[in-house]
């Protein structure tokens, strides 16, 4: 096993929970969390990934707590295809900050959307007592009608798509 790939392997954990590809409860699951950072002033999520332990509560109530959960039974499996034995995972954990204060916001056909910033980290820590941290910095949009504001949601594209099909 070559160790230096448990830094790629902590890249490709954050790149996929910070992607479209998290999605829950109707929304992006990095949009949830960013109109709760924006609402509660609590811009930092932390998360074990070893233990699924996460906070603030304000940040990972569902379906953040779950899609969390999820990610870190299937650790072990994104681990073992990157050829890197779990058992030399001793630690792992995920930070992510969100800029409020450079945040924009602007409406679209009726819709406001926000340009969240972000940083996220992901270490982990191995039997050598080595870390391999992983960082990039986003941006992420996210509809501030969103479903836990109340507001209706606007059909996605797929579903605009399909019913233009169907019809």
């Amino acid at each position: 096993m070559k160790y230096r790939a448990l830094k790629s392997a902590a890249h490709n954990f954050g790149d996929s929970f910070a992607s479209t590809l998290n999605y829950a409860a109707g929304d992006y699951i990095m949009s949830h969390l960013a109109r709760r950072a924006l609402a509660s002033g609590r811009t930092e999520m932390t998360a074990g990934l070893l233990t699924g332990e996460a906070g603030p509560p304000e940040l990972v109530a569902p379906p953040v707590n779950e899609s969390i959960a999820a990610r870190v039974h299937g650790l072990p499996g994104l681990l073992a295809s990157q050829h890197i034995d779990p058992a030399v995972v001793r630690d792992a954990r995920m930070r992510i900050v969100f800029d409020t204060v450079s945040c924009t916001t602007t409406s679209v056909e009726g819709y406001t959307v926000s340009e969240v910033p972000f940083d996220c980290w992901v270490t982990l820590l191995d039997d050598h007592n080595q870390t391999h941290t992983a960082h990039f910095r986003r941006v992420w949009p996210c509809s501030m009608n969103g479903m836990e504001l109340g507001a209706p949601r606007r059909p996605s594209i797929w579903q605009r798509l399909l019913n233009a099909v169907v019809r």
